[in-house]
């Protein structure tokens, strides 16, 4: 059976003076710690937000700047390519005018040479033919 007597209301009247000191001292400090933890952690993430968005700013101009200069490479690299092409054609087609110039000269010497030697074979070969009969005639 309960009794209700002086020492419930004492101790009533302590668990509730336990409950305000503990609400005055320590709840409402947490909850203040809680809450400025919580509008932190909303700011934090809010700063996040703005970074990564920056973030995203940042690597899209990285990645056009990039493709420019992939770009701007590309068309260096063809112009060099044509270049080296045309300078290439240019020392071909000299070598070939040299060759052919030379070839020309060569071929006007050898012609000076065959005709210098149908010259002397003229008479060498009146001289051959009077050596090859006196030959056939002893023989």
């Amino acid at each position: 059976m309960v009794t209700i007597n002086l020492t419930l209301f004492v101790l009533l009247a302590m668990f509730l003076a336990f409950l305000w000191a503990m609400h005055r001292f320590i709840f409402r400090p947490v909850l203040a710690l809680m809450d400025q933890r919580e509008q932190k952690m909303a700011e934090d993430r809010a700063v996040a937000r703005e970074a990564s968005a920056d973030a995203e700013r940042i690597e899209d101009e990285y990645k056009r700047r990039l493709a420019a200069i992939h770009r701007e490479a590309n068309v260096h690299i063809t112009r060099a390519r044509r270049a080296a092409q045309e300078q290439h054609q240019a020392q071909v087609d000299a070598f070939k005018k040299r060759a052919d110039e030379d070839l020309q000269a060569l071929r006007k010497e050898i012609r000076s040479d065959v005709n210098s030697q149908r010259d002397q074979f003229g008479p060498l070969a009146h001289e051959i033919a009077n050596a090859m009969a006196k030959k056939l005639e002893l023989e």
